[in-house]
């Protein structure tokens, strides 16, 4: 058999592959390391001394959360829409204040199947609101998210997934007669598990 049928009939094998595992909704649980960065973006920094917003914190959490989508097949690839909401304790300060993060996003797919595995890209818009625990202290903002990953299936209706997001989210609050710009810089690795309808 010739090279360009050889590449053909693979090619035909993974685009029946994708119709076949693609199309549907989704809906799953989600667990995973997250890496951030909050920092002061104002420019005299003494905005952020005066409401203790000094010592800015990196610091790596367990991620939790639940997702659910839905995907579309094309002729060669499959595009999607998930939505997923998550939350994680930080201590962002040298003095160890706790904060809740929850973060939403909204992430538009493109992927391809092959077989049992899938994979796919996407970009999404991420809405966080950070709280701190031991005081009323909030911040909000939203911002751009990116990413891919990589999905198994253990069977029609069951799947898994391990996937890779960076985010980064202009955060703000009032407080003091001070306006205070905050950048919110994550990074997550997670793992994922689904039931396909």
């Amino acid at each position: 058999m010739k090279l360009t049928n050889i590449l053909a009939v693979t090619a035909a094998a993974l685009s029946i592959g994708a119709v076949a595992n693609a199309n549907g909704g989704h809906v799953g649980l989600l667990a995973g390391s997250s890496s951030a960065d909050f920092d002061c973006l104002e420019s005299n920094f003494l905005d952020c001394v005066a409401v203790g917003d000094s010592n800015m914190f990196s610091g790596s959490v367990t991620e939790v959360g639940i997702f659910a989508g839905y995907r579309w097949n094309l002729p060669n690839f499959f595009v999607g829409v998930e939505a997923e909401l998550s939350t994680a304790e930080y201590d962002l300060y040298a003095t160890s204040n706790p904060y809740d993060v929850d973060t939403k996003r909204l992430k538009a797919q493109i992927g391809k199947s092959a077989g049992q595995f899938t994979y796919y890209g996407f970009l999404g818009i991420s809405a966080v609101d950070i709280d701190r625990i031991s005081s009323s202290y909030p911040l909000s903002g939203t911002g751009m998210s990116f990413g891919a990953g990589i999905e198994y299936d253990v069977t029609d209706n069951f799947g898994l997934r391990l996937e890779a997001l960076m985010e980064n989210v202009d955060v703000e609050h009032e407080t003091q007669a001070i306006s205070e710009d905050h950048e919110w810089s994550n990074r997550s690795v997670r793992v994922g598990a689904f039931a396909k309808f």
